[in-house]
């Protein structure tokens, strides 16, 4: 079985991959646990607290399988919890 340090730091490699080379083009707050990045290219990365410890969920507005091989098709590339 995987332990938890190394499960964060799977997360925190595929995070990085997924948002590599991306531009920033705003952050929000819409509750007081949450926080919204769009990257200029439409994709947005949302991060919540939970009880859990924390959700994250990466969404794509352009996808072209052919351009962007490593998006996935419907959107929605995953949504991971992390533990505190």
């Amino acid at each position: 079985m995987e332990s938890y340090e190394k499960k964060l730091k799977k997360e925190a490699r595929q995070l990085t991959k997924m948002l590599r080379g991306r531009t920033v083009g705003a952050v929000w707050r819409h509750r007081k646990k949450e926080v919204g990045i769009q990257f200029t290219d439409g994709t947005r990365l949302f991060i919540d607290q939970t009880p859990d410890g924390l959700d994250y969920s990466i969404t794509y507005d352009n996808y072209s399988p052919k351009k962007d091989q490593n998006k996935p098709k419907n959107k929605i590339s995953s949504v991971r919890k992390s533990k505190k």
